[in-house]
Order: C-alpha cells, then sequence, then structure tokens
C-alpha cells in the first residue's frame, strides 16, 4: 500500500462570486486511493494564513505515511504541493471539484516510492 495526500494554498487569485473554496481553514475528511487498489480514510487539518496553507494529514492503515505535514501552493482553483513524513515524500497536484478537494499523488522519496493514486477531501 503506498500513500496520497495533499493540499492547498499560497496565493489565491480569481475567487469569484463563490469564494467558499477560497477558505480552506478547517477539518477535511475523505479517502486516498492507490494505483495498486489499496485504499483507506484521511482526515486533514488545514490552517489559511493569508493564502498560505499548512497543516496536517493521517492516513488510516498506510504502511508508508501515519501523519504527514502538508506544505501547498493555490493557484485560482488548483492546488499542489507536498505531503512529508519522516522519509516520505508526495507530490500533489488537484484542486476544487464543485464542493470538495480532489487530486492525485505520487509518491517521490522513502520506502513507498514510485506508488502514486488519487485523494478526495469533504469539508467537516
Amino acid at each position: 500500500m503506498k500513500w496520497p495526500f495533499a493540499i492547498i494554498v499560497a496565493a489565491l487569485t480569481g475567487c469569484g462570486t463563490d469564494d467558499s473554496w477560497c477558505e480552506l481553514t478547517g477539518n477535511w475528511a475523505g479517502t486516498w486511493t492507490s494505483q495498486s487498489g489499496a485504499t483507506g480514510a484521511l482526515t486533514s487539518t488545514l490552517a489559511d494564513n493569508d493564502g498560505a496553507v499548512t497543516g496536517t494529514s493521517a492516513f488510516v492503515d498506510s504502511p508508508c505515511f501515519a501523519q504527514a505535514s502538508l506544505a501547498l501552493v493555490q493557484t485560482a482553483q488548483k492546488l499542489s504541493g507536498t505531503a512529508t513524513d519522516g522519509d516520505a515524500t508526495l507530490d500533489l497536484d488537484g484542486g476544487w471539484v464543485e464542493d470538495h478537494l480532489e487530486g492525485t499523488y505520487t509518491v517521490t522519496a522513502g520506502s513507498c516510492v514510485g506508488d502514486a493514486g488519487t485523494y478526495k477531501l469533504d469539508r467537516q
């Protein structure tokens, strides 16, 4: 099993008339799914400080991550960045889709290097 994740922001642009996606501070919950077919629950706590978003994500049943630290950048409704836990690193790419966050991940360092998959998170 390999782990995903990620999210969030540094430069917010173009929020538009419905800017509910602009403020990412809070608790999020959802799932991750590896290309290998492994899947599990995912919970995140995010803090948005003028577009600089940090936080943590907890991965249930992951052999690669327990709790990862997030460092992400948001441009419009697109998200990218990294999640790290010890020597393990995930590159994240995703964004706001309808009423949730979703995207893809690729493990670039650690014991699960080469794994890839998807994540989906809903605001709690």
